[in-house]
């Protein structure tokens, strides 16, 4: 089963008046620009410009273009300054940029290149982009990361420069620029409003150890760069500070509401008095109200919303929501968590409809979705899952799919990716789920089907040792090899040993290891198990053997 991630990765995004107001700290010839604003535009004609090169130029042009529109339409204000933005096809063209228009020395470009994106300088009205930055890779990205930027110098002109003074709020400043960046990528017939909140959240709640609102109130430049890093998701909590926030008020006048709070700050108010005098509560009890959600989010189990193409009928619709609930109480039995957040389940109807969906939900043209989809049964975008119904001709490969599928999503999660889990462990205790479920619906029990299991590798006499299984690459040259039926029987029954001795509980322990690891399932199997996951599998062989010779009853599914 082949996933794929578009995750939404504004997290490198550096405000937009910090080229200003930190110009002692990090860059000491800005100055001079700053009190020569003439240098960049002899006159000012309150238009954006955009220069530069390579794939990404067309869509900051476009997001460009319907930048002020936006903002007049959403927030009811509009800039009035020029702006210019430069677009930087390559790492070196964008340090080439940050030296020539911010003059930073070679040093200097090499310090903001490494923790941005993009850069901008409200008091300068210059914004750098880098489109080999993470934060660039689709239409959505692109649109979103250009209305982020322009819309840090539209809260520097409302603010009068005070949008990043030491006062402000930067959770509110960045939170507000990735919002507004989420608006315009919706605008623009991409990524909707919704997806992206829901895909924030799914990243959040993925983080081992994200970063504390408190933390978010008041940064020195030196503070930015710290909370930056990568494992802090600091852009993501702000994100979800803001959407919380904004939640509150109805939908015409959360942007109004964005503009009053800045344009507060440019009346000399301090940020939490421009906050409660815009959003009428203090910062103390948003943060407490917040704070209490956040909780909420991180232990109650995800609320799953199904989207059923056209050819699925409504019984299909509800039967898959009822099996979601159905795996969601499973995983809580067995393992104590359960997925989390806001997902959408879209149900499609064969291949080519699930290569449309996946175009439909992304930023993939038709013929890149199909080539992405391939054989796949079921696809993962951030939050958005992704069902080929039509390849589930029986209700046994309905339930255990299901099974199977929000197992493998719960461990992204918990895990943080799945990019270096322990793979024999991780798809086994899926494949494990999922014939748990056809046991729940009385479709067989688990020592059914293991015997079915034994009998299936003694007919085909040839399979792969269970720590040959260990890395997710090593598991798909098996595939390869050994055929996925072998790789898959192998792999539950090795992890239906490990829980039989360990407990199914020692498998959430090993999870949440392998999110505060950095994903490492490896180092986390040894911290949990004491020992490393291929010599456990290599001690499996012979108890293999004695069960597959003991058990003589055959079960088909």
């Amino acid at each position: 089963m082949k996933k794929f991630f578009a995750l939404v990765l504004l997290a490198l995004l550096l405000g937009a008046g910090w080229a200003g107001y930190h110009a002692p700290d990090l860059l000491p010839q800005a100055q001079r620009l700053a009190d020569d604003l003439l240098s960049h535009f002899e006159h000012d004609d309150g238009a954006i410009h955009v220069e530069g090169s390579g794939a990404a130029l067309a869509d900051v042009q476009k997001a460009a273009a319907a930048f002020d529109g936006l903002t007049q339409e959403k927030l009811g204000v509009t800039r009035r300054h020029s702006v210019r933005v430069y677009v930087a096809a390559s790492d070196a063209d964008y340090r080439r940029i940050l030296r020539e228009e911010f003059s930073l020395s070679d040093e200097e470009a090499g310090q903001v290149a490494a923790i941005s994106g993009g850069w901008s300088g409200g008091s300068l009205h210059v914004t750098a982009v880098n489109a080999k930055a993470g934060v660039m890779d689709g239409h959505s990205d692109r649109y979103a990361t250009t209305a982020h930027e322009l819309f840090h110098q539209l809260q520097y002109e409302m603010s009068h420069g005070r949008d990043t003074d030491k006062t402000a709020l930067f959770w509110l400043e960045e939170g507000s620029a990735d919002y507004v960046g989420a608006m315009m990528a919706e605008k623009l017939g991409a990524r909707t409003l919704a997806r992206w909140q829901q895909g924030v959240l799914d990243d959040l709640l993925g983080a081992p150890h994200p970063a504390r609102p408190d933390q978010l109130i008041h940064l020195e430049f030196e503070e930015r760069k710290a909370i930056m890093a990568k494992e802090y998701h600091a852009y993501a909590m702000a994100d979800m500070m803001t959407v919380q926030l904004l939640a509150r008020f109805p939908e015409a006048q959360r942007g109004q509401k964005l503009a009053a709070y800045f344009e507060a700050l440019g009346e000399g108010m301090t940020g939490e008095e421009a906050f409660a005098q815009t959003f009428g509560l203090t910062l103390d009890d948003f943060l407490q109200e917040f704070s209490a959600w956040w909780q909420r989010q991180k232990s109650q189990p995800a609320a799953i919303q199904i989207d059923a193409r056209e050819g699925i009928t409504e019984g299909q619709a509800d039967f898959y929501a009822a099996q979601a609930s159905a795996v969601q109480q499973l995983l809580a039995r067995r393992f104590g968590q359960t997925l989390h957040g806001s997902y959408t389940l879209v149900l499609a109807n064969g291949k080519n409809d699930l290569a449309q969906a996946v175009s439909d939900y992304s930023d993939m043209t038709p013929a890149e979705a199909k080539k992405t989809v391939g054989e796949s049964l079921w696809l993962e975008n951030g939050s958005t899952l992704f069902l080929d119904t039509a390849a589930l001709d029986s209700e046994r490969q309905q339930i255990f799919s299901m099974g199977v599928m929000l197992t493998r999503v719960m461990e992204a999660q918990a895990m943080g990716g799945t990019e270096k889990e322990v793979a024999w462990l991780a798809r086994g205790a899926a494949y494990l789920i999922g014939t748990l479920r056809l046991e729940e619906e009385g479709l067989g029990s688990l020592a059914d089907y293991r015997r079915t299991w034994y009998s299936v590798l003694q007919e085909k006499g040839s399979f792969p040792d269970a720590a040959s299984l260990t890395t997710p690459q090593a598991y798909e040259q098996a595939c390869a090899s050994f055929g996925d039926e072998s790789c898959s029987i192998v792999a539950e029954l090795a992890a239906d040993d490990l829980f039989a001795r360990r407990g199914w509980g020692s498998f959430t322990k090993w999870m949440r290891a392998a999110n505060l690891a950095d994903g490492d399932g490896e180092k986390a199997f040894q911290s949990v198990y004491g020992t490393s996951p291929a010599a456990y599998a290599s001690s499996a062989p012979a108890r293999l053997l004695r069960e597959m010779n003991s058990e003589s009853s055959m079960y088909t599914r």
